[in-house]
């Protein structure tokens, strides 16, 4: 796919950029830019997932394949520093488990390097062990998956109510005046998305209705099918969880922001 060659291409400027520190001689328990190395101050805020994701990285110093990885995670701390998309919605975290006996044994650690991923709003529980390459490239596509599984995580709860009703049959010039006034007040990543909203009732309201929707999320899964960028996919990603909120049940706004 057009995309996996251009993300390919893309890691090796970025493994150049790195330079030999992250090539040559880094540690697992070096500080990486984009990771947060988790101790007993920082611990509960940066394993909370009421925000956000979590995909942690649990090391040992002494480990070999944990001193392999090294570059890697290198390269994926690298990649949220240059992507909201990611470190907006997914929290970049490694435990020295040598260090952390307790936090290996809550989250069930086998061994090192293990890396889980944790959903948004998840428990230890609910962590997914990465199976895939210790690899960035595999890292990361891991992640932008898990992302796209999560339908709602561009959507705003007061704006998806709105969307709902106007999908249902509401005075949609009543809806959108509400959805402008509530963005107007917005701010940060909320604003950027109550934005997206507001631009998409105002499409339905002049373009037909649930028809221009559910035509638009068509043509977004047929785009992102036959192969995007990756910016380009986070964006129609992005989209499409604001779209599908428009038939979504007021029940269903628990993954809501």
């Amino acid at each position: 796919m057009r995309s996996s060659i251009i993300f390919t291409l893309m890691f090796a400027l970025w493994a150049a950029i790195a330079g030999l520190a992250s090539a040559n001689g880094k540690k697992p328990e070096d500080p990486i830019a984009g990771v947060v190395e988790v101790d007993l101050e920082n611990m509960a805020a940066v394993l909370d997932t009421s925000t956000k994701a979590v995909l942690v990285e649990f090391y040992a110093p002494w480990c070999g394949h944990c001193k392999q990885i090294a570059p890697e995670m290198v390269l994926v701390g690298a990649t949220f520093l240059q992507d909201p998309t990611l470190s907006e919605r997914v929290t970049l975290a490694k435990i020295d488990a040598d260090k952390w006996h307790e936090l290996g044994s809550t989250y069930e650690v086998p061994g090192y390097p293990t890396i889980l991923w944790i959903p948004r709003g998840g428990k230890p529980a609910d962590a997914k062990t990465y199976e895939g390459k210790r690899t960035a490239v595999g890292i990361l596509e891991f992640v932008r998956e898990e992302i796209r599984a999560l339908d709602g995580y561009a959507r705003v709860s007061e704006l998806t109510d709105i969307a709902t009703k106007m999908a249902s049959g509401g005075d949609a010039a009543d809806l959108l005046a509400s959805a402008k006034e509530f963005t107007a007040a917005a701010d940060g990543t909320a604003k950027a998305n109550a934005e997206l909203y507001v631009r998409y009732m105002e499409k339905f309201v002049a373009k037909g209705g649930m028809e221009y929707v559910e035509n638009e999320i068509r043509r977004l899964k047929k785009l992102i099918a036959e192969g995007v960028s990756n910016a380009k996919q986070n964006e129609f990603d992005r989209r499409l969880s604001v779209l599908t909120s428009f038939s979504i049940s007021s029940d269903d706004d628990d993954d809501d922001e």
